[in-house]
């Protein structure tokens, strides 16, 4: 079982009308990833208050996610306030109270129960949570765990491109799963060349597809061609697909079936893209998805 660990913010989509939605890129991932079958657990930190309620009450229905949430007395719950523009591209706005800078505590059956444990990014953004996230990684590898990261860069968030940089060093050599989008690899200069040949790397390239490279073999796919009613939540839906594909494989034979989860990575993203914002697949209908575009 994978393990998500990170963020869970109240995204607030503002448009002709305003939606609140539960969110937070590791939350992102894990419902859709439940949601197309497998179980998971969540472990995140959230305020008490009426933001933590919401997210808090959100929990409930995803029923493939087994959730450890700390309610913390002291501090608010965070907010993202989400615009799109006439492209469908998203703008975000923060309003990050200290509930993503707090670490969360992982339970000791966690260790015991998943094999794969995937981080995302907004921790490393404050330097206390950065360290503890660093040193759960390592302690994960000394005991022959996977782990997954979402690059997700929000340079807004850091003091400078050099310090997130330098930060994100850090962390890459502790990685076995990496997902990043192209801008992101481009900021962050990451290429096959940059990374360990046991790493994973999984591109996503929005309407062109994306790309996925092992052991120095690389395989490239366009995206699904759909009517795009907006881009959020793609790239944390690309992610889920991949996953979701990587556990039904037990992880074996990675390097034979590269196409195939890239296939579902790339499929995941556009049903996103192409649903409302809380429409999640199953299995069932996501290869539903993907044999319609075979078929024509």
């Amino acid at each position: 079982m994978i393990t998500f660990i990170g963020e869970m913010v109240l995204d607030t989509i503002q448009g002709e009308t305003t939606s609140f939605y539960a969110g937070g890129a590791p939350y992102n991932v894990a419902k859709r990833y439940g949601h197309l079958g497998n179980k998971c657990f969540f472990c995140s930190i959230i305020g008490h208050d009426e933001e933590g309620v919401k997210l808090f009450d959100d929990i409930y229905k995803h029923k493939n996610i087994f959730a450890f949430l700390s309610q913390n007395e002291k501090v608010h719950s965070s907010v993202t306030y989400v615009t799109l523009d006439e492209n469908h591209d998203r703008h975000f706005t923060f309003e990050l109270h200290r509930t993503y800078e707090l670490f969360p505590k992982i339970p000791r059956i966690l260790y015991k129960t998943s094999d794969t444990f995937h981080f995302s990014s907004l921790a490393l953004t404050n330097k206390r949570s950065a360290k503890k996230m660093l040193h759960l990684m390592k302690k994960l590898h000394k005991l022959h765990k996977r782990i997954s990261f979402d690059v997700n860069l929000r340079p807004s968030l850091f003091k400078s491109n050099d310090d997130m940089i330098k930060i994100y060093k850090k962390i890459l050599p502790h990685i076995d799963i990496l997902k990043v989008s192209e801008d992101e690899a481009t900021l962050l200069n990451l290429n096959e060349a940059a990374l360990n040949q046991d790493v994973l790397l999984l591109l996503s390239k929005g309407d062109k597809g994306g790309d996925i490279i092992y052991h120095h073999k690389k395989i490239s796919l366009p995206s699904y061609p759909c009517l795009c009613l907006s881009t959020l939540g793609a790239g944390d839906a690309f992610l889920a697909g991949a996953l979701f594909y990587l556990e039904s494989i037990h992880y074996e034979n990675i390097e034979k079936e590269l196409e195939n989860i890239l296939k579902y990575a790339n499929a995941s993203g556009a049903y996103a893209i192409s649903h409302d914002q809380d429409q999640y697949p199953s299995k069932d209908e996501l290869d539903e998805f993907i044999k319609q575009f075979e078929d024509n």
